[in-house]
């Protein structure tokens, strides 16, 4: 019971998770953080369920000529997103560095095998990275003002 205590944050909020905490934001300078996080929350939710429609429909191996390694880790995707979306709710901070790198890594690899592909089939396979690419920059533009907004929210709730 402590390690899940301590897990999900009762150090920061009591008995109260950052979810709920980020409901209570009245002030006019958290309204960008629970946008922002709310869009966070969406694109990741989206990203997992992609991920599982792909293992379910397609095995673990969801894209035959693509290499092994992009194949678990797309596999790894399917449990790291939902991960990510935990972490933003109940450690925010560790919530936004987790969801930063897995975009990074995840646009990189994306990108590769959409231009591995390309090479081999003439045809660019990789349209996710239409919505991933912009989700990215919104993601890695608004991290450190959500921060900031975060640390005073967490500064003022400590008592």
């Amino acid at each position: 019971m402590f390690i899940f205590k301590t897990m999900i944050g009762s150090s920061y909020f009591g008995s109260r998770s950052f979810a709920a905490a980020l409901l209570q934001m009245k002030r006019p300078k958290f309204a960008l953080v629970r946008i922002a996080y709310a869009i966070y929350i969406l694109a990741f939710a989206v990203g997992t369920s992609t991920h599982w429609v792909d293992i379910l429909s397609n095995g673990w191996k969801s894209c035959r000529e693509c290499a092994l390694a992009a194949n678990l880790y797309w596999l790894a995707l399917a449990f790291i997103d939902p991960a990510a979306i935990l972490l933003l709710l109940i450690r925010p901070i560790w919530g936004l560095r987790l969801a930063q790198v897995v975009m990074l890594t995840d646009v990189a690899v994306n990108v590769v095998v959409g231009i591995v592909d390309f090479r081999a089939f003439g045809i660019w396979t990789m349209q996710g990275l239409y919505f991933q690419v912009p989700f990215s920059v919104f993601l890695f533009a608004t991290a450190p003002f959500v921060s900031v907004r975060i640390k005073a929210f967490l500064a003022d709730q400590i008592p």
